[in-house]
């Protein structure tokens, strides 16, 4: 019995840390990027920037930039050199007229990031593709705020069965 009430414990640890956790990162961050829908019209394209409150739950918005403003998109992943802006994703990111730049999204590999850039670049330059959606990347935050914390506690759990019969030894 010792043992459910231990189990059940450490559940649900986990489940107020990952509560938590989501909750202050939500109000500390802020709104984070969530992707992006273009459409074509005969009068003109639009492109509709999409942002996310509290992963999505509640707060959603959006904003448009006519599709004649943007000029490119690029995307940067973290560099590892003394002094570089540090990230735990690759960005996506639409250069406007203005010089400005939008964040579009967030990936968590590379080859991600490179893709959609490259997606919304092909669609800015043939005007016979209709409609565009560039999504964010979903495995990152199920990774980072579901799973880790989850294996991190069994991985505690595991030292501390090894420990026990270490010494029973």
């Amino acid at each position: 019995m010792n043992s459910r009430k231990s189990i059940a414990l450490v559940i649900s640890v986990v489940v107020v840390a990952m509560v938590a956790s989501a909750w202050a990162l939500g109000a500390l961050m802020g709104p984070t990027d969530n992707g992006m829908r273009c459409t074509r019209t005969a009068a003109g394209g639009s492109c509709e920037l999409l942002r996310t409150t509290f992963f999505g739950l509640f707060g959603n918005s959006a904003f448009t930039l006519p599709e004649s403003t943007i000029r490119s998109a690029t995307y940067e992943c973290p560099t590892n050199s003394v002094g570089a802006r540090h990230s735990s994703a690759c960005a996506v990111f639409l250069t406007v007229a203005s010089g400005d730049r939008q964040l579009v999204s967030s990936y968590a590999l590379p080859n991600q990031a490179e893709a959609a850039a490259k997606r919304i670049n092909n669609y800015l330059g043939d005007r016979s593709v209709p409609s565009l959606e560039v999504d964010d990347s979903v495995a990152t935050p199920v990774l980072l705020y579901a799973c880790l914390p989850v294996l991190v506690v069994l991985g505690g759990m595991g030292i501390g069965l090894l420990r026990r019969r270490a010494r029973r030894s």
